[in-house]
């Protein structure tokens, strides 16, 4: 499920009957569900225990890049 998909969810639940197709519309709608999403998302996942956000792996490093004269590490 897509974060649009979970807007025009919470839209319906609402009682709205507009659903968006991206959050670039230019309704109300969805400039609403592009400023609350994100934020929203963050809290869930602070506010619940949920095993699947809390994972922690230590990631390797399979090449190393050079921008603008730096590489990285």
């Amino acid at each position: 499920m897509t974060p649009v998909n979970v807007c025009n969810v919470a839209l319906l639940e609402c009682g709205g009957r507009i659903q968006i197709n991206s959050f670039s519309d230019q309704t109300p709608q969805a400039q609403t569900a592009n400023t609350l999403y994100q934020p929203k998302m963050q809290m869930m996942l602070r506010t619940a225990n949920w095993d699947f956000a809390r994972a922690q792996i230590t990631l390797t490093v399979f090449k190393q890049a050079t921008i603008n004269g730096v590489t990285s590490s």
